[in-house]
C-alpha cells in the first residue's frame, strides 16, 4: 500500500500540471532564492523524490533528445568550419577542389549521420545492444569507404559539394533555431494520435510560419522581457544561441547571394565558427566530472571581468606614457596609440621587449626603465597575484558547492528537453516501469564493474587471488578447523533459530513501514513547498 502510494506521488510530481510552467521541475529550476528567509528552493532538486523524477525524465526521453542534439551540433560545427575553409577559394576560382574537406565529410560527417538515424531507435534499457549495432555499422561503413573512396573522390562535383555543405549547415542551424524558440515559448501540443497528414500540415505550418514569427516576436521583446523571457535568458548560453543561429543562416544565404563582400564573409564565418565551438560546452553539463567545471568557469569569468575593470586605468595610463615617451623616437612598437596599447598589454603575460629602452641615452634611459620596471612590478607581481588569489578563492568556494551546482545543471538540461518535448502524463504503473528499467540498468552496470574487478584479481600465473576463490569475497575472517566439521543440531534448536529469524524479519518489516510513512510525509511536504512556489510566482 505504501509502495503504491509512493508511486502515485512520484507519477504526480513527474506529470506536473497542465502546462510545463506548472510542473514542479520548472518551478524549482526557475525559483528565485529568498535571501530574507535564507531559503534556496533549488536545493529541493537534491531530494530523493525530485532526483528520482529528474532521472526518470532523463531515461524516458531527455537522454535520446540530448544525444540527437549533440550529434546535430557536431554536424553544424563541422559544416560551418568546412564552409569557411572553402569560401574564399570557391568564390575566386571556378576549378577548385577540396579533397581534404571531402575526406572529413566522408569520415566524420557520414558517421554523425549514421549515429543520428540510429538514435531514433535508442532506448536506455537497450543501450548496450544499440552501442553494439552502431559500432558494427560504423566498422562496415569504414571498410566499404576504404575500397570506394578513390572512386567517390574522382566523381565528386566540388561545386555541388560546397553547396550541399552550406545547405546542411543552414538546415541544422534552422533546426536549432526552432528548438530555441520552443524552449523560449514552450508549447504542450501532443499530436501523437493524429494522422500522418495532420502531422505533416502541422510540421509545415510550424516551421514555415511559427518559427519565423516566433523569432520576430523574440527580437521585438528583448527590451521588454516578461517573466518567461527572463527565465530563458537566465542561461548564459541562451543569450548567444538565437543570434548565432540567425547569423549562420544569413552567412549561408550570403554564400549563394552576395550579402557580405570581400573578406567580410570570411571574418564573419570565423567568428561564427568560434562561437559554435564554444557553445559545445553546453553539452558538457550532464557529464559527471566536466559538469562541475562549468559553474566554476562562469565564476572565474566574473573574476576576470572584475580584474580587467580594476586593471583598465593602469592599462590606459601606461599606454599613454609609452606613446608620449617614444613619440619623437619613431619606435614602431610605440608609434601609434594602438601599437602602444598592444605592447603594453603583452607586458602582463611577460613579453617585454628591451630593445627600445636600450637605445635610449641619458635621462631618457633612466626614465624609460623606471616606467618599465614600475609597470612590470605592478602588472606581473601585484595585479596578477590578485587575480590568482581571486580565482583560488572562487575555486575553493565552487568545490564546496559543486555537487549541488551539478545537480542543478543536470536538471536544467532535462528541463530544456522537456520544453521542446512537451509534458507527458504518467500513472503509477508507468512510474513503476520506468523505475524498473533504471534499476535493471544500474544492476547491469554494477555486474560489469564487479566482473571487471574479478578479472583484475587474476594474476599472471593464471589463478584467482585467494580473496575471490570459490566466488567468495575476502572479508578478513580467519577460519578455524571447527568451521568445516558437521555438527548435529536438535529440532528444538532449529525451531528457536527459525523463530528468531521470523522475529528479525518482522522487526525489519516494521522498520520499512516506518520509513515509508516518513517518506510519504516528506513527499507531502515537498508538494506543499511546490504549491507555495507556484503561488509566489
Amino acid at each position: 500500500m505504501f509502495f503504491s502510494t509512493k508511486l502515485k506521488l512520484i507519477a504526480k510530481i513527474y506529470s506536473g500540471g497542465k502546462t510545463i510552467q506548472d510542473s514542479p521541475l520548472y518551478l524549482i529550476v526557475h525559483a528565485k532564492p529568498k535571501t530574507e528567509s535564507n531559503i534556496e528552493p533549488k536545493r529541493l532538486l537534491a531530494h530523493y523524490v525530485m532526483e528520482k523524477v529528474v532521472h526518470m525524465k532523463w531515461e524516458n526521453f531527455a537522454k535520446r533528445m540530448y544525444l540527437q542534439q549533440l550529434v546535430l551540433h557536431c554536424l553544424l560545427v563541422m559544416t560551418m568550419s568546412l564552409s569557411v575553409s572553402m569560401s574564399r577559394e570557391a568564390a575566386s576560382n571556378a576549378q577548385y577542389q577540396f579533397p581534404d574537406q571531402l575526406m572529413i565529410w566522408l569520415i566524420v560527417g557520414s558517421a554523425l549521420g549514421i549515429v543520428f538515424v540510429l538514435l531514433y531507435g535508442y532506448k536506455p534499457s537497450y543501450s548496450s545492444d544499440w552501442k553494439g549495432i552502431t559500432v558494427v555499422l560504423l566498422i562496415a561503413w569504414y571498410i566499404t569507404l576504404y575500397f570506394v573512396y578513390e572512386k567517390i573522390e574522382s566523381s565528386t562535383d566540388y561545386q555541388w559539394f560546397v553547396r550541399v555543405n552550406n545547405v546542411i549547415a543552414a538546415v541544422a542551424s534552422f533546426y536549432f533555431l526552432a528548438k530555441e524558440i520552443e524552449e523560449w515559448l514552450p508549447n504542450d501540443w501532443d499530436h501523437s494520435d493524429d494522422s500522418w497528414l495532420s502531422k505533416l500540415i502541422l510540421f509545415t505550418f510550424y516551421y514555415v510560419i511559427m518559427v519565423p514569427l516566433g523569432l520576430l516576436v523574440h527580437l521585438l521583446s528583448i527590451l521588454h522581457r516578461e517573466k518567461e523571457e527572463k527565465d530563458y535568458h537566465s542561461s548564459a548560453f541562451n543569450v548567444f544561441q538565437i543570434p548565432t543561429y540567425v547569423a549562420v543562416i544569413l552567412y549561408v544565404i550570403s554564400e549563394f547571394v552576395t550579402i557580405f563582400a570581400g573578406d567580410t564573409q570570411i571574418y564573419i564565418g570565423i567568428v561564427l565558427s568560434f562561437i559554435l565551438w564554444v557553445l559545445t560546452l553546453e553539452y558538457l553539463e550532464v557529464h559527471p566530472t566536466a559538469g562541475f567545471l562549468l559553474p566554476m568557469m562562469r565564476a572565474m569569468a566574473g573574476d576576470m571581468l572584475r580584474f580587467l575593470t580594476f586593471y583598465a586605468p593602469f592599462q590606459g595610463a601606461y599606454t599613454c606614457a609609452y606613446y608620449l615617451f617614444f613619440q619623437q623616437s619613431g619606435e614602431p612598437t610605440y608609434d601609434t596609440i594602438g601599437n602602444a596599447f598592444i605592447t603594453t598589454s603583452l607586458v602582463v603575460v611577460g613579453q617585454i621587449n628591451l630593445d627600445p629602452f636600450n637605445k635610449l641615452t641619458g635621462v631618457s634611459f633612466v626614465l624609460g626603465y623606471i616606467i618599465l620596471l614600475t609597470h612590470a612590478t605592478l602588472a606581473i607581481v601585484m595585479l596578477l597575484n590578485v587575480i590568482v588569489a581571486m580565482m583560488n578563492k572562487t575555486m575553493s568556494d565552487s568545490f564546496e558547492k559543486s555537487k549541488m551546482k551539478a545537480i542543478i545543471s543536470f536538471a536544467e538540461c532535462v528541463l530544456r528537453c522537456e520544453k521542446t518535448y512537451g509534458t507527458r502524463t504518467i500513472n503509477g504503473d508507468d512510474a513503476k516501469e520506468l523505475i524498473k528499467d533504471m534499476l535493471s540498468k544500474r544492476e547491469d552496470s554494477e555486474t560489469k564493474v564487479s566482473e571487471s574487478v574479478m578479472d583484475d584479481q587474476v594474476d599472471q600465473a593464471g589463478h584467482v587471488d585467494t580473496g575471490y576463490q570459490a566466488g567468495h569475497v575476502d572479508t578478513g575472517y580467519q577460519s578455524d578447523d571447527d568451521d568445516f566439521e558437521l555438527k548435529e543440531v536438535s529440532t528444538n534448536d532449529r525451531i528457536e533459530e527459525i523463530q528468531k529469524n521470523l522475529n528479525d524479519t518482522a522487526d525489519r518489516v516494521k522498520g520499512i513501514e516506518e520509513k515509508l510513512a516518513t517518506n510519504e510525509a516528506t513527499m507531502n511536504q515537498v508538494l506543499q513547498l511546490l504549491f507555495e512556489l507556484k503561488k509566489n510566482q
